[in-house]
């Protein structure tokens, strides 16, 4: 209820009320008694104006006023009791006075509530609509994986699982929730359960099952714990790895047969650089770069970052009769465009400012007779191309500021991870540069096309690296199969760091899956986009609490308000600062 602004009449408190006899029934409101200054002094009391009356009395209307008002400035100010103390709530604006009862009053408090109520409840409910729909499209998400996610409580009763289940066991998700774990392994529907083996430790464990429909999984279980410590739920991550083990099954058969042949996985030895792979594509690629490495054809490397373009041209050199002379490599991307005219073909004595007094001899004219490799050749600046056009096509090339050309003898071989056709179509790579250099081309394969490189790779880093830090470290078969899985976006250099990385960072000479560094897990997470990973909830606890600290620190001045934007006690909260070390705050 609203209120209504109602106009007071107000009558001078020096007439007699005998005056007011014929006009006293027709007013509705309150009426207000005021001074000959217009002040105002009471509210005329009727009981006591008929009373009086009735007594034959013709008073002055000031005998007859209440003095139980209260003036206020709004509605709002009124507190709670006020309506019983007080009879009238009197407002006052521009010379007029607006009066209100004090039942009008308690009515109008108490719809205020009621609309409150209703306003809390609208909110509520909008707050349930939002929370059943994002955990619709949460179980939208965890329904969509490949992989299997089966969620127990403490107790091992089963809360909810993905329908890739059928996938797996061919059974529906209603066939495993609201009932028991150990019901289900009594009754032979799960073997070899993870889930009770981290409701046993709290710990997490992987393990390999297979199911009676002939799939292999590889199944992780990761205990979830509550603001005290207890074991709150367990998640159950379960990954076809049907084909990988077929594929690893094949390969083992491949290397036997191989090694009762004598047949060696095939590599290339390039200094201190092995070129290792048991991939076909790989091997046809290395196959075709040596047959064509006697001729003095141009060739262009395609391949992502770190797939080893530098290593293979390598390999062409060492493979062509130019081996015993240079081979020099210029990353076009790593040198600044204004130095790299002068770096690749040098300049004359006075060029410019700065420059030597005798001049000096570029990596063009040091690779003569030799191998020129240039790599990232998408970097190279438009204005350049030309020149480099020239050294294609005539081998020949001006020093900066030189006049006369100068011949060379070189091979060039070029490589770069950029799409060169769309850049022709963009105006920043010339086309007729991409066909001179574009006569022999080769593509190296990422390491997500060759899978069965990755546990070669990963066994030749590993002893590579327990060697050069006298550090004997082995992997489980559950930790190689978890990294074959994996896609290295940064090929066989992300490969090769990861390992340097687990072996400089072990604590023991046994890695188990659980073992594995936070790298590995960060990019379990990316690459599956799933809500859960192999790590423990304390660190994730931690590490997601020293992040929000400190985004905290650098919006908020004092532990006060960090506490009251974090929805903390400010005690907490200078713990948590002590604990992680950051900055303190008064």
């Amino acid at each position: 209820m609203d209120i209504k602004n109602k106009q007071a009449v107000s009558v001078f408190s020096h007439i007699r009320i005998k005056e007011l006899e014929n006009w006293l029934p027709f007013q509705q409101g309150p009426i207000l008694v005021v001074d000959k200054l217009n002040y105002l002094v009471g509210v005329l009391d009727d009981n006591c104006v008929w009373k009086k009356r009735a007594e034959g009395k013709n008073e002055l209307v000031e005998n007859c006023i209440s003095l139980r008002f209260l003036r206020i400035s709004s509605l709002t100010e009124i507190s709670e009791n006020d309506p019983y103390h007080y009879d009238f709530f009197i407002m006052e604006g521009e010379g007029q006075y607006i009066c209100y009862t004090a039942s009008e009053v308690r009515e109008w408090k108490y719809q205020q509530k009621i609309n409150g109520l209703l306003g809390i409840n609208q909110s509520l409910h909008e707050q349930l609509e939002i929370a059943l729909r994002k955990n619709k499209e949460f179980t939208q998400i965890l329904n969509s994986t490949y992989d299997e996610i089966f969620v127990t409580d403490e107790k091992g009763n089963v809360l909810f699982v993905s329908e890739s289940c059928k996938h797996f066991t061919g059974l529906p998700p209603e066939a495993f929730i609201n009932r028991n774990i150990h019901e289900l392994v009594d009754k032979g529907i799960i073997t070899n359960s993870v889930t009770l083996k981290t409701m046993a430790t709290h710990t997490i464990h992987s393990v390999e099952q297979e199911y009676p429909s002939g799939k292999t999984v590889l199944a992780t279980a990761t205990p979830v714990f509550d603001e005290e410590g207890k074991l709150y739920r367990i998640v159950c991550n379960s990954r076809d790895i049907s084909e990988l083990v077929e594929m690893k099954r094949q390969l083992m058969e491949k290397q036997s047969a191989q090694q009762d042949q004598g047949a060696p996985i095939t590599q290339r030895t390039i200094g201190s650089q092995k070129f290792i792979t048991q991939s076909q594509n790989m091997i046809s690629t290395l196959q075709l770069a040596e047959r064509v490495a006697p001729t003095d054809s141009s060739i262009f490397i395609h391949g992502e970052s770190g797939v080893g373009k530098g290593v293979l041209a390598k390999i062409i050199h060492e493979h062509s009769p130019r081996k015993d002379k240079p081979f020099v490599q210029v990353n076009c991307g790593a040198i600044p465009e204004t130095l790299l005219e002068s770096e690749l073909f040098g300049y004359e004595a006075g060029a410019f400012t700065g420059a030597n007094k005798r001049g000096k001899a570029g990596l063009v004219e040091m690779a003569n007779e030799g191998t020129l490799f240039l790599d990232e050749i998408g970097e190279m600046p438009l204005g350049l191309q030309v020149k480099i056009l020239q050294l294609v096509q005539d081998k020949t090339f001006k020093k900066v500021g030189g006049t006369t050309e100068k011949q060379v003898n070189i091979r060039i071989i070029s490589a770069t991870n950029k799409d060169l056709l769309q850049m022709i179509e963009e105006k920043t790579f010339r086309q007729d540069l991409y066909y001179r250099l574009h006569v022999v081309p080769l593509r190296l394969p990422p390491l997500r096309e060759r899978k069965q490189d990755i546990a070669l790779l990963a066994d030749y880093f590993l002893e590579k690296f327990s060697s050069i830090y006298s550090r004997p470290i082995e992997l489980t078969e559950d930790a190689k199969l978890l990294i074959q899985l994996q896609e290295w976006k940064g090929n066989v250099r992300e490969l090769e760091n990861f390992i340097e990385q687990i072996v400089v960072t072990a604590q023991k000479p046994l890695i188990h899956l659980e073992d594995l560094p936070l790298a590995m897990k960060h990019m379990i997470h990316n690459e599956h986009h799933l809500p859960f990973n192999h790590l423990t909830l304390k660190k994730a606890v931690e590490e997601t609490e020293k992040q929000l600290l400190s985004h905290a620190l650098k919006q908020h001045k004092t532990t006060r308000k960090m506490a009251k934007a974090l929805g903390v006690n400010q005690t907490t909260i200078m713990r948590k600062l002590q604990k992680y070390e950051l900055r303190n705050l008064q």
